[in-house]
């Protein structure tokens, strides 16, 4: 089955974009028939691209304000550390840590409206896989410290590669892992290969509330959520996968889940080995 979008100019300038599915089909061995449709989708493109305009400039300008509220209350937080002050204090980290939630979702955001029109950067360097994993527990352990979190295996020599973005995707799936689980939960987390031994992969299993199967397909879509995930109110906006997945996509690899309701999940993702491992002096 093939779909594809064209985008062609009419004589009078005006743009058009068509949606052209076709599809082939054997009523019988000797024949082959094709059949096409063919649609014009120029006003929703340009309802979705005003989408993503609205969203890049609206987080743009939500950023500076925030950054100027951070900023300030980082100010008041060392200003009035003594005890005297304490609830001028405490007020400041409650500001701090809101802002920073609100810095993060604007993140989203972004990088959702630059992978819309595939202005993601990737700047690539070295740096070990496994250190990252690493670093990303133990920051995550101090701020969830009921849950039980594991590293099995590991990774000889380093990845080339955007480390910011990749602790971005680990980042993310070991959050969500926490947030879809029980309280006092375990998270396990496993590097290694692939079978074949040209991939690195990362795994993140968690006994949460799962994904229905009948949902995955749409996992990855931008702003999806599961319906496991709105029935117990969980927060969420559904860009982090999406971004995530992108991101992985971008470096030539692949995000994959095994999951079901109520049987927990794990998230997978792999990188070609050939592509991005430099082996260990």
């Amino acid at each position: 089955m093939l779909n594809r979008e064209f985008s062609f100019e009419l004589p009078d300038h005006t743009k058009k974009i068509l949606l052209i599915n076709a599809r082939k089909v054997t009523p019988e061995p000797a024949s082959v028939i094709y059949l096409c449709s063919i649609q014009d989708i120029t006003e929703r493109s340009m309802l979705e691209q005003q989408k993503d305009d609205f969203i890049s400039i609206a987080s743009h300008e939500i950023r500076t304000p925030l950054t100027v509220i951070k900023a300030t209350a980082q100010i008041l937080q060392m200003r009035f550390k003594d005890a005297e002050h304490s609830e001028v204090t405490k007020a400041a980290i409650k500001i701090n840590e809101k802002t920073d939630k609100l810095l993060t979702l604007i993140g989203y955001l972004l990088d959702a409206s630059q992978i819309a029109v595939s202005e993601l950067v990737m700047r690539p360097e070295s740096f070990s896989l496994t250190q990252l994993v690493d670093e990303s527990v133990e920051e995550l352990a101090l701020i969830y410290p009921e849950t039980i979190m594991e590293i099995k295996g590991k990774i000889k020599g380093d990845i080339c590669t955007d480390r910011f973005r990749i602790s971005q995707v680990l980042n993310n799936l070991l959050n969500n892992a926490i947030k879809y689980s029980p309280p006092h939960a375990n998270i396990v987390v496993t590097l290694g290969k692939n079978k074949k031994g040209d991939q690195v992969t990362v795994a993140v299993k968690d006994y949460g509330i799962g994904i229905p199967k009948a949902e995955q397909k749409n996992l990855f879509k931008r702003f999806w959520r599961a319906s496991t995930a709105k029935q117990k109110n969980i927060a969420g906006i559904g860009l982090g996968l999406h971004i995530s997945s992108q991101i992985i996509k971008r470096h030539n690899g692949k995000l994959w889940l095994r999951s079901g309701k109520n049987e927990g999940s794990v998230f997978t993702f792999s990188i070609p080995i050939k592509e991005f491992i430099r082996t260990a002096q």
